[in-house]
């Protein structure tokens, strides 16, 4: 991509903020969906591993915070 830059050419890019994205979907339907749509078994296991029983946590130098959901 950089030679595109380089050469004087237009580069693009989108980004995209999908933190609440999956607070607003049911998980199940979506990975349902998902597999309608012929979804890999490994794209399926990432999109459930990213939507299910995820934890947080702030860590700032030496001191974490309790995992909260």
């Amino acid at each position: 991509m950089m030679e595109y830059v380089d050469e004087g050419k237009y580069v693009g890019a989108v980004f995209l903020d999908l933190k609440k994205a999956f607070d607003l979907v049911d998980h199940d339907i979506l990975i349902h969906k998902l597999k309608l749509h012929h979804f890999s078994s490994a794209e399926l296991k990432l999109m459930k591993s990213y939507t299910y029983e995820r934890l947080q946590l702030v860590k700032n130098d030496d001191v974490k915070s309790d995992c909260c959901q």
